[in-house]
Parts: structure tokens; sequence; C-alpha cells
């Protein structure tokens, strides 16, 4: 044997238990992820931006009793004394629930899932109806978005404003909308802004600005009522729930915005807001341990 055949031999003896290691080291089989296909990771989003799930439940006069359970555990605190006395003059109330949904919660949703809300005088349900149960929203830092209350325009709308002074407003074709505005907190949570506006009138073309975009916008819209002096205000953090209705019965603010006559009769809508997707989700646990509370489509 000669010279060179001698030294590859002991080369590759000393070689081959080196690439065999490196091999096997670098072939382990990756175990397959446990979670359910409908666990996939959350998409990522625009910088400055989360996402909060927009859902209206129905409530009907025979869930009375439940409703009250809901607002018993929510904390109504998060509002100034001032500020809650103002909108319970207007027939508003708004709460805070934590991210574990309470009991009274889950079965309005229930129920409310259930039903079918035809107006009074319809045979068929709206398209618009099914639309405005439940969405989901991306809100940039400061940017102003719009939860248009459901139902119709109101052809006459008289209504009361309690300030200082008090003011009497006579509307038509008026619809109840919140405009929302969320701000971006550095620990993940999320401080939304609610102001109720009423837009009325024959819609016009107009100039709108978009300072969060740096641009100005030809829109078609109608007149606002703006009303600053019902501003709701509360900070969220990721999972936490917001919820907007009205207070007993009368002829309020309120009662325009979250009661309607059906076929079945009067019910009232309570809005949901929750926090479902900050910029902080993924950065600490690997998947969203919150669940849902929208129900995934079966």
């Amino acid at each position: 044997m000669s010279a060179c055949s001698r030294s590859f031999c002991s080369r590759s003896r000393v070689l081959l238990p080196v690439l065999w290691g490196l091999v096997c080291a670098g072939c382990v089989l990756r175990q397959p992820d446990s979670a359910a296909p409908d666990q996939l990771p959350l998409p990522l989003m625009a910088p400055g931006a989360v996402v909060v799930e927009i859902v209206f439940v129905s409530i009907d006069p025979a869930a009375a009793d439940l409703e009250q359970e809901l607002w018993q555990q929510a904390d109504e605190q998060i509002i100034p004394t001032a500020r809650r006395r103002q909108l319970a003059l207007h027939g508003l109330r708004c709460g805070l629930v934590g991210a574990r949904p309470p009991e009274a919660l889950v079965a309005l949703y229930q129920r409310s899932r259930q039903s079918m809300d035809v107006p009074a005088g319809s045979a068929v349900v709206p398209f618009e109806n099914l639309v405005h149960r439940q969405r989901r929203m991306q809100l940039r830092h400061e940017q102003r978005r719009e939860i248009v209350m459901p139902g119709d325009p109101l052809p006459e709308l008289q209504l009361e404003l309690h300030e200082e002074p008090p003011r009497q407003l006579s509307l038509q074709q008026a619809r109840g909308l919140l405009a929302i505005r969320g701000y971006l907190q550095p620990d993940g949570a999320v401080r939304i802004e609610l102001t109720p506006e009423i837009q009325h009138g024959s819609a016009r073309p107009r100039w709108r600005g978009d300072h969060v975009q740096g641009r100005w916008q030809w829109l078609s819209e109608q007149e606002r009522e703006v009303l600053r002096d019902l501003v709701m205000s509360a900070t969220l953090g990721p999972g936490q729930t917001l919820l907007v209705s009205c207070d007993g019965s009368g002829e309020e603010l309120g009662h325009h915005f979250f009661t309607r006559t059906l076929i079945d009769g009067k019910k009232r809508n309570l809005l949901l807001i929750r926090l479902a997707q900050t910029q902080l989700d993924g950065v600490f646990r690997e998947r969203q341990i919150v669940e849902p509370l929208v129900s995934h489509p079966e």
C-alpha cells in the first residue's frame, strides 16, 4: 500500500466519527406542534396598532335578570363620578369586565346568537343586522373609527341634552354612532375613547382631514352632532371587555342608540368592545392564551 493510501485511510478513521456525530446532531426530528388547526399564530399587525372585537348582544325583556347580574359584576368605577352622572342623565352606562367573561355575559351572548332580530313590519332579517353582530377592527394609535348603531335612521329625532344650558335637538334622518379612538400604552394596554355622535340630514360632499395618515379625503356624508360632554374613556388590558348600553327605559339619548323595536317586541343592544390583540402578543408566550369572546364558526 502506498503512502498516500495509508494517509487517506488514517484520516478517514479520524473524520468518519466526527462526520457521523454531526449528521446525528443535525437530523433530530422536529416534534409536531400539538396545537389544534384553529390555533394558528396571530398575524403580524402594522406598527402602533391593536385589534378589538366589536360585538352587539341583543337582550330581550325575559333576560332582564341576566342583564342586571352582569352589571353587578361589571366595574363602572372606571368612569369618573361626574361623568357617570352625566351619562346616566342621557340614559347611558359603561363598565368593564375581566379577561374571563362572567357567566351572565356568556349566557346573554348565547341567547343573542339564537335569536333573529327582525324589525317590526319586516319578514326577513336585514343583512346589516348580521354584519353588525360581530366584527374585528384594527385601531392605529389615535386613529378615528366608527361603530354605527344597528337599525334604520330615525325620520325625526326630538332630543333634550342636559347641558349647561340645556339644549333641544330636532334632527331628521338621524342615526347614532360611537366614534372610537385607541391610545396605545407602553405596557400593552390601550385607552379606548368613545364619543357619541349623531349623523343627520342629507349627505353632502365635503373635505375631511386625517391627521393620522396625513391626508385630506373628499367624502359624501351627513352633518354630525358631536357630543363631547359624553365621552367615555377606559383603559383595557389584553382580553378585557368594555360594556356600553342604555339604562332603564325612557326617551333619552342612550335609548335611541341602544333600543330597537323588533317583530317580537322591544330589545336593548349591549355593545362589547374587547381588546383581542396587541403589539406585545407573542413576546412572552408562544400563542394567545385568552379565549376569544366570539367563537369560531362551525
